[in-house]
């Protein structure tokens, strides 16, 4: 190559290299103007009312939509029985419904290790999925290797939900990805300390403050 032609091909690359990373900024600022406008409609469903059930649903809708999960869940702890209770579901088939209404934290699942771990985790957390995880997924046509990240709702240190989202792709979660789930969880926690709800199938008061620990 002549000193002329390596100079071209010197301009060319120092051209796609600007381009490239212009692209690369560009895709990041959208992601991260997208991860705003969730937290900002997470947050008007919590603003919206004070019952839990009806601001998890609709939290949930945003994040499902704007998320692009295969499934979400949303629940409730209760401590005193050990379990979790459903408070919002979407993507699972009408069928399995029934089986996620109430959870025992001894089960052997991703949100049960978030909740007794107080931390964040993912399907990279383990080193494959429990064969009750595989049996689930399997029935939700997805792989077991598909994403998946639980996390606690946590309210003045105390777990009071978990939050439960999967995908039906097998890549790696990016850090700003976990960065807005872990920031859903503290909106999430917020409206689950002032707000009030009612607990199927429950036999004492109609309604419940997780916020007055009555």
């Amino acid at each position: 190559f002549s000193a002329r032609e390596w100079g071209l091909i010197q301009v060319l690359a120092d051209r796609a290299s600007m381009a490239v990373q212009n692209s690369m900024l560009y895709d990041e600022t959208r992601k991260q103007l997208a991860r705003t406008e969730l937290l900002r409609k997470v947050a008007a469903a919590c603003a919206a009312s004070n019952d839990l059930t009806r601001i998890a649903r609709q939290a949930l809708e945003s994040i499902y939509n704007e998320l692009g999960c295969g499934v979400a869940g949303i629940f409730c702890y209760q401590q005193e029985n050990d379990r979790l209770v459903n408070l919002a579901l979407m993507g699972y088939p009408q069928e399995m419904l029934a089986e996620f209404e109430n959870l025992d934290l001894e089960r052997d699942m991703l949100l049960a290790r978030a909740i007794e771990s107080r931390q964040l985790l993912t399907h990279e957390h383990e080193a494959a999925a429990t064969e009750g995880e595989r049996r689930i997924m399997a029935s939700l046509g997805m792989s077991e290797k598909s994403r998946r990240a639980t996390a606690p709702i946590l309210f003045k240190g105390e777990v009071v939900g978990g939050l439960a989202l999967a995908f039906n792709d097998e890549r790696a979660f990016l850090a700003g990805e976990l960065e807005a789930i872990g920031s859903l969880a503290d909106q999430l926690a917020v409206a689950f300390g002032n707000a009030r709800f009612t607990i199927p199938g429950d036999s004492g008061p109609a309604a419940r403050s997780l916020a007055d620990g009555d």
